[in-house]
């Protein structure tokens, strides 16, 4: 056992578990959208949490994916396109969670808004 640390130690650097976990999160990352997408058969497109669940964690595993390659690849065709890419992802996921916990905390708006556009409609179907 202590030779097999002997032989691996030279290789377990902080740099180097770091790389071996931004592989193992943006699989992870991955394995969790295939499964989602899987197991609910698309139905988490059917609600903002799922659409935001789903985009969070995709985005997340990009991110992880991005440090990995600049790791493994410092330079490598398109990495400035796509880090910002990823970045605006991010940010945009960023934001929709601050609408959705706002959402989520002012219900009454959100149900005046509901019962005024049910008038609407109603104040069309009855000019028709």
């Amino acid at each position: 056992m202590n030779s097999v640390l002997t032989a691996i130690g030279p290789l377990l650097t902080l740099k180097n578990a770091g790389t071996v976990l931004t592989a193992v999160g943006a699989l992870a990352c991955f394995y969790f959208v295939a499964a989602y997408q899987w197991e609910t058969r698309g139905s988490w497109r059917k609600t903002a949490g799922g659409k935001h669940v789903m985009g969070f964690t995709a985005v997340l595993g990009a991110f992880f994916g991005l440090v990995f390659a600049a790791r493994v690849w410092p330079s490598y065709p398109g990495r400035d396109w796509i880090s910002l890419v990823v970045f605006a992802a991010a940010v945009w996921q960023v934001l929709w969670r601050n609408v959705l916990l706002y959402v989520a905390q002012h219900p009454q708006r959100q149900s005046r808004r509901d019962s005024h556009e049910a008038r609407a409609t109603a104040a069309e179907t009855a000019d028709k």
